[in-house]
């Protein structure tokens, strides 16, 4: 497990599937953190999960940029993938 937080890719998929584990709802950073890497933990953490957000977008073609606002292109990107 200690080298999966290194694979983008791994990170990644398991964001996505934790964010439609919770189906919309308000998340916690804390609570990512720990569903993503558990006891073995990045330097900084909250970095690390904000560095997988842009990754995520980019792989779901939902890159808005640095002006999009984070939760509604997070929440559109969700529905759009309940809705398939």
């Amino acid at each position: 497990m200690a080298d999966s937080w290194r694979n983008p890719a791994l990170k990644v998929r398991a964001l996505l599937a934790d964010l439609l584990v919770y189906e919309g709802r308000p998340v916690s950073t804390d609570r990512l953190v720990d569903d993503l890497w558990g006891e073995e933990l990045p330097g900084n953490p909250a970095n690390a999960l904000q560095a997988e957000v842009p990754q995520l977008r980019r792989a779901l073609g939902r890159d808005h940029g640095a002006g999009a606002s984070r939760s509604s292109a997070s929440e559109a990107d969700l529905r759009q993938r309940r809705a398939r």
